[in-house]
């Protein structure tokens, strides 16, 4: 079997290079959207392996335990922002719990990297994300006669209630308050 190789105790086993390949084919089917074009998720997943692979792509994933996985994390701290850093963090958790669910991985080296947890705000060399900041009133004005009717009544309401995006946008009559 090409997926797997001898980890020199008699047992086969797969690489973590190898792991990596067959997710990739899985997120390559898995993360489409429904016009059938690929999600931003498969090229997120494909960078949080690039370190990976890097560091321990030759190595039996049986043996990538949560040290390694934190030795990944300080490189994710080093090259994104901590969010990003994390996020990675948590597709590559996933990358070996999905493995585990196909046999390519022992179910306790997952349940070990669940233990790494995410870099906190603060407490680690990870750049914070710079802050999003809304839009000013003024191009919001400037925008609205550009709209469609429906998303310019929707962007005023908005502004008037606070509401997030979201909830205007799944707001129906009856739980609007027409009494008053």
């Amino acid at each position: 079997d090409l997926r797997r190789l001898h980890d020199g105790s008699g047992k086969w086993t797969t690489s973590v290079k190898r792991l990596a390949i067959e997710f990739l084919k899985h997120a390559g089917d898995y993360y489409r959207k429904p016009d059938g074009s690929q999600t931003s998720e498969y090229g997120c997943h494909q960078q949080a392996l690039r370190i990976v692979v890097r560091l321990y792509g030759n190595e039996p994933a049986s043996k990538f335990g949560p040290k390694k996985l934190k030795a990944v994390q300080q490189e994710l701290a080093e090259n994104y922002v901590r969010t990003v850093a994390n996020r990675h963090l948590s597709r590559i958790k996933h990358i070996f719990g999905w493995g585990v669910a196909n046999e390519m991985v022992p179910a306790e080296v997952a349940d070990g990297l669940k233990y790494v947890t995410g870099l906190k705000r603060g407490r680690s060399k990870a750049k914070e994300p710079e802050p999003v900041l809304p839009v000013s009133l003024g191009v919001v004005n400037k925008t609205l006669p550009h709209l469609p009717p429906i998303i310019r009544e929707m962007v005023k309401l908005q502004l008037k209630t606070a509401a997030r995006p979201s909830e205007i946008r799944t707001l129906r009559m009856c739980d609007v308050d027409t009494s008053g």
